[in-house]
């Protein structure tokens, strides 16, 4: 959440349309992006992320 700001972090992301998914659940953007992390932390391998887990 740190880097969300950052414009240069995820530049290809549309903010808006993730802020707007976010209200329509009733949820905080922080709160959803643990959900985000944890499922796609469950599937690492498979998204090719296997290496990014370790190294964070």
């Amino acid at each position: 959440m740190k880097k969300w700001k950052d414009k240069k972090f995820a530049a290809r992301c549309n903010r808006p349309l993730i802020l707007n998914g976010c209200e329509m659940l009733g949820m905080d953007i922080r709160d959803v992006a643990e959900i985000v992390i944890q499922g796609m932390q469950a599937h690492a391998e498979e998204l090719q992320l296997a290496g990014a887990a370790a190294e964070a």
